[in-house]
């Protein structure tokens, strides 16, 4: 007699288990560690990021591509915010959505963690929604990057918007 049945891991990953919740059929399953606030860490580090996005196919990358790139966006070398009035001509872009935590009031937003890079390898980061929709434009309009024939010349800004100070890109020749 059969006693396998299916329970849920997250909201869309079943896996088939035996009387004693272990898994079957060469299913393998992460411990569940959750914080105290919920967030269940190996599920996030187990489970296909859903929520980002990289211009770049890892598979056409050697090893030492794919190394150089992964230490591009994990710890970038440069902040956009540091750039402004320069010039970047970007080949690639990663990004993620991340939770931010207000230091003041301990408030957690969601904002996208956006890393370009330029035509050198080097990654610039920021968690700026004024770049992020600046590279949304640009994708609608140029295509992703990996469709460019040329890095694109981006002249990256900041405009004041009361108390806000606002990142955006803009084009350049």
């Amino acid at each position: 007699m059969n006693k396998n049945k299916t329970v849920e891991v997250e909201e869309k990953d079943l896996i088939m288990v035996d009387e004693n919740d272990k898994p079957v059929n060469n299913t393998s399953v992460a411990i569940v560690a959750d914080t105290d606030d919920g967030y269940n860490m190996m599920l996030d580090l187990t489970t296909p990021r859903e929520q980002s996005y990289c211009s770049v196919n890892i598979e056409n990358l050697t090893e030492d591509e794919e190394v150089d790139f992964f230490n591009a966006i994990n710890s970038t070398e440069k902040h956009v915010g540091d750039c402004i009035n320069q010039i970047l001509e970007v080949k690639h872009v990663y990004c993620e959505m991340v939770t931010l935590t207000d230091q003041d009031t301990g408030e957690q937003s969601v904002a996208p963690r956006t890393v370009l890079i330029d035509k050198d390898g080097i990654g610039y980061g920021t968690c700026s929604k004024g770049v992020f929709g600046s590279l949304a434009k640009l994708f609608a309009m140029s295509g992703q990057p990996d469709t460019w024939k040329e890095p694109k010349k981006l002249l990256v800004k900041q405009v004041v918007s009361g108390k806000n100070k606002i990142l955006t890109l803009q084009r350049a020749k």
